[in-house]
């Protein structure tokens, strides 16, 4: 897939979109715990629709293993909200247990600016 090339170039409404029923998706699943963080230039509003994409962390209640029936249901989520869209998305799945005690942590008190 190649945006542009093969593939058609995305709106800024894709985006939005997108993360509706992303967002809309995970909540049907009715895991209260389970997190999605949005960031970077999405999040800032200077994206460029087509040459951006949209950062994420889906964080997992779990300790350090994440419930393997669980991520698949948040792949096909994922799956049914990009489809046409043609939205960049990267997002690193991560469980909650590595996100408080920081030794993995790549998000330091530097990471808000």
């Amino acid at each position: 897939m190649v945006l542009g090339y093969d593939e058609k170039i995305p709106s800024a409404k894709n985006y939005k979109d997108f993360l509706e029923k992303l967002v809309a998706g995970l909540e049907k699943l009715g895991n209260k715990e389970i997190s999605l963080m949005i960031y970077g230039s999405y999040v800032r509003g200077d994206y460029v629709p087509g040459r951006s994409d949209i950062d994420a962390l889906l964080i997992f209640p779990d300790n350090v293993i994440i419930d393997k029936y669980v991520l698949g249901e948040c792949s096909k989520i994922l799956a049914s909200a990009q489809t046409g869209k043609n939205v960049p998305f990267q997002v690193t799945p991560t469980e909650l247990i590595t996100m408080q005690d920081g030794k993995f942590n790549s998000y330091n008190p530097d990471f808000e600016q």
